[in-house]
């Protein structure tokens, strides 16, 4: 075969179980060229393609560490999702709030998480401080100096503080 204009013809693969060892090619060579004069060009060696990143040849291309840090990096991310998750349903539950909600909320926003837990405190504070009214507190109070377990100077302190809350 002639390449237009260069007059070099470019030899075939020898078929196989044909002898590999052609007179003038190097060993190890997949294509060559033959020159008019009869020489013979090596285009591809097999030792050049063992070590092309675009072949794949052995302890080429990306190190498997590479691929194992890849794959530890996406569990950790879906770890971190998961805990975030449950974190906030739990957050929510507690507090009384819809668990829903919370999984929306830290999901869906980058503070979703923290804003779950300031919301959580602030319901639970608005429970804590709804305890006995100011009326309950005094009758106990009175209670406690009728008994004689706190004394008068006791009594006229702490309803003084009760009375100031309202």
């Amino acid at each position: 075969m002639t390449l237009a204009g260069e007059g070099v013809a470019l030899a075939e693969e020898p078929s196989p179980g044909a002898d590999d060892t052609l007179p003038g090619i190097p060993d190890g060579c997949i294509e060559w060229m033959e020159s008019s004069e009869g020489a013979f060009t090596c285009t591809e060696h097999a030792d050049l393609l063992a070590g092309d990143p675009m072949v794949g040849g052995p302890g080429e291309g990306i190190p498997a560490f590479f691929g194992v840090f890849f794959v530890l990096a996406i569990l950790a991310a879906i770890a971190g999702t998961i805990w975030k998750v449950s974190t906030a349903r739990r957050l929510a539950e507690q507090s009384g709030m819809d668990p829903g909600d919370a999984t929306a909320m830290s999901l869906l926003t980058d503070n979703g998480l923290e804003a779950t837990y300031v919301a959580s405190q602030v319901r639970q504070g608005s429970d804590r401080s709804a305890g006995p009214s100011a009326a309950d507190r005094l009758r106990d109070l009175e209670e406690l100096r009728k008994q004689g377990l706190i004394t008068a100077s006791e009594y006229a302190e702490r309803r003084e503080v009760i009375v100031k809350s309202l």
